[in-house]
């Protein structure tokens, strides 16, 4: 959105580190020429709801449920493990 992208370069004047200089100069320059497109992503927000609203449901079930029946009785529960 509404982010900005700084690159520092850091150079030498060094006879001895000529070649990297220049390979850091050429790479600078390529990222000079990229360019983002930022998209809003609906989808996204489509999906989240989706799950909010799965969620909603899944609460209301178990809350639904009641006391558990004597079949699941001889299952530990979480807090006695």
């Amino acid at each position: 959105g509404n982010s900005k992208t700084v690159m520092l370069c850091t150079v030498s004047p060094a006879d001895a580190n000529h070649d990297e200089t220049l390979s850091t100069l050429r790479y600078a320059s390529r990222c000079r020429l990229i360019k983002n497109k930022p998209e809003i992503t609906d989808k996204a927000d489509a999906e989240i709801q989706v799950l909010k609203e799965e969620h909603a449901n899944v609460k209301e079930l178990f809350a639904n449920l009641g006391p558990p029946d004597e079949r699941l009785a001889k299952y530990k529960t979480f807090e006695e493990l």
